[in-house]
């Protein structure tokens, strides 16, 4: 059959334009706004580029990792820093940060309580393959405002640990206070170094200092190690001061120092309870690394 050549054109013509568009769908990248459940549930969808260097395991929790912070930042309505990422592009690894996001912003901005993964998948999108995380999250904050009176310092012998090496905490206050210091580990379980079974006394004076483990007792070292089969992990120190008044008690996590785990959410309950007046948090990450 013959063909003039002003259809043949149109043919082209058409046909261009039907590639073109299909190209466009296929470029188009997943909408990452935030959608309002209600009762605090937020739902938001992520993505990462998967290239060469990274695994898919960290694709995922990349794109897990964006998703609650970009939940964060829409909840609070302002931009976060994240200490526990930062050290991580410092020192060029690539980690499962998931449980650090939880702590990124201010506990006055909006904590994450519960999230819960609705899909994720490798997909393409044009010709780079991606992976595309969307999940709900609800968020909580204290109620008030800080007392710009109430001040916490806190601060690690180290920020870049051999395996085996000692760690040291040292703490001061501006107001009397109790302490609780929470090493958050790389699979995201939480140790409680103070207070425990061995070291009780977690009450910090007005413009004392603290040294975590103390110089004398029953436990005088704490050492970093690696997780079983790893070279590197990143790990963070949380300093929970609660203001000692006639209302607040000390309180103790039933807890065995180096063989329990705690869940995040109950340690997030636990602030909760308070006004944002009688609470300050000082985030100290860090990285240990193989001999």
């Amino acid at each position: 059959m013959l063909i003039n050549r002003k259809t043949f054109i149109q043919f082209i013509c058409f046909f261009i334009m039907i590639a073109s568009f299909c190209n466009g769908q296929s470029a188009q990248l997943p909408d990452e706004s935030i959608v309002n459940l209600g009762d605090n549930w937020f739902r938001t969808t992520a993505w990462v580029t998967i290239h060469d260097d990274l695994t898919i395991a960290e694709a995922r929790q990349q794109a897990t990792t964006k998703a609650l912070k970009n939940i964060i930042e829409y909840y609070s309505g302002t931009e976060i820093n994240s200490t526990s990422l930062s050290i991580v592009a410092e020192t060029n690894m690539n980690m499962d940060m998931d449980h650090f996001s939880r702590f990124t912003s201010s506990m006055s901005r909006g904590m994450i309580l519960e999230k819960e993964i609705i899909a994720e998948n490798r997909k393409f999108y044009g010709e780079d393959l991606f992976f595309v995380v969307t999940l709900k999250a609800k968020l909580g904050k204290l109620e008030g405002s800080s007392d710009p009176f109430f001040k916490i310092n806190a601060s690690l012998n180290r920020q870049r640990f051999q395996n085996g090496d000692e760690m040291i905490i040292q703490i001061n206050s501006s107001k009397d206070c109790y302490i609780y210091v929470l090493n958050i580990l790389s699979d995201g379980t939480v140790t409680a170094l103070l207070p425990n079974q061995y070291i009780e006394n977690n009450f910090l004076g007005k413009g004392q200092s603290l040294r975590v483990p103390p110089k004398e007792g029953s436990i005088t070292k704490f050492r970093v190690g690696l997780p079983e089969g790893t070279s590197h992990a990143a790990e963070m120190i949380l300093v929970l001061a609660i203001k000692a008044t006639d209302s607040n008690e000390q309180k103790t996590f039933d807890l065995n120092l180096g063989n329990y785990q705690m869940a995040l959410k109950e340690l997030m309950e636990f602030v909760m309870g308070f006004p944002r007046d009688q609470v300050e948090q000082v985030n100290l990450p860090y990285v240990i690394e193989g001999n």
